[in-house]
């Protein structure tokens, strides 16, 4: 996660009754799992979260950049029930569509509508910029050269 320490994000995201809002961290669509609303998106391993947070530098050499980690039980996370957690991977014919059409800001058609009504969606993440999906004409030309890898060439979640 980055936050901008200079400005009114740090102090929005921590309450004054310790509560945590966590509303202040999302991220604006288009992204991998929502093309029309903005989510919360979150990096299970730190190598994908420093990723991010240099992405985040280099798009704004003004803002500082901090990484926040937050430990979540898994058996909190295996709690929740299907229709509430949702897993999408590469190479899927759906994660593939749900990559394209998000990406595009279209319509999410009604067999991949279960990721938007989730609360929680755990997947590949894409590691193409927006830009490289206008053309596109099919979900088969997602390809594998598009998922995020990690530096030892693991798929990265």
């Amino acid at each position: 996660m980055t936050i901008d320490i200079g400005g009114t994000l740090i102090d929005s995201l921590f309450g004054n009754d310790s509560s945590v809002d966590f509303s202040c961290l999302t991220s604006a669509p288009p992204t991998d799992f929502s093309g029309r609303h903005a989510d919360i998106y979150f990096a299970f391993e730190r190598e994908v979260a420093e990723y991010y947070a240099y992405y985040a530098k280099r798009r704004s050499i003004y803002s500082a950049t901090v990484i926040i980690h937050i430990t979540i039980p898994n058996s909190v996370l295996e709690s929740l029930p299907a229709p509430d957690i949702q897993r999408i991977y590469w190479p899927s014919a759906e994660w593939k569509s749900l990559i394209l059409t998000c990406r595009r800001r279209e319509k999410v058609p009604s067999n991949l509508r279960k990721y938007q009504l989730a609360k929680l969606v755990i997947g590949t993440i894409c590691g193409k910029p927006t830009y490289g999906f206008g053309n596109m004409q099919s979900p088969d030309e997602v390809a594998e050269r598009m998922v995020l890898k990690t530096k030892d060439g693991r798929n990265a979640v």
